[in-house]
């Protein structure tokens, strides 16, 4: 487990910044190799929508996440702590939004009503349950094509 130092802003963007070029390589055209995947964001997205924004927190360097959600009829912000991911992100999609961000942020000022994110354990997905009132959070975990949601009242 790792600490909570080790999740910090400053940390988590230290990791990605130098590592976004290889990632947006290895995972641009993920979802073409993963229709279990696009399958479960499909669902996401029928249960989504009319319900408000959709964030794709850590977005990463792809926008990958965010162009599907949006041709599957979402609107979406994506964000990322990363200024490379964003500048990348950017890049590949440029008829979306990405923000330099963190989700505290990201909530007080957009007012979003739906969340998701791609976190590596649940723990860290508790981080999505900062939402507005009426808010929705969804979770995946990396390989499982499993998405949970939560809601808070």
């Amino acid at each position: 487990m790792r600490s909570a130092a080790s999740w910090s802003p400053g940390a988590i963007r230290e990791a990605l910044d130098p590592r976004a070029d290889r990632y947006l390589a290895l995972f641009r055209d993920e979802f073409d190799g993963k229709p279990l995947d696009r399958g479960a964001f499909e669902a996401l997205a029928a249960r989504l929508e009319g319900k408000g924004l959709v964030a794709d927190v850590g977005c990463g360097p792809c926008g990958h996440v965010a162009a599907l959600l949006t041709r599957l009829g979402l609107q979406t912000i994506s964000v990322d702590l990363s200024p490379r991911c964003i500048e990348l992100s950017r890049a590949e999609q440029p008829h979306l939004r990405f923000e330099v961000m963190d989700l505290a942020s990201l909530h007080s000022s957009s007012g979003t009503r739906a969340s998701m994110a791609w976190w590596p354990t649940t723990e860290q997905a508790e981080h999505l349950l900062q939402l507005v009132p009426g808010g929705r959070a969804a979770e995946t975990e990396p390989d499982r094509a499993q998405l949970r949601a939560r809601r808070r009242a």
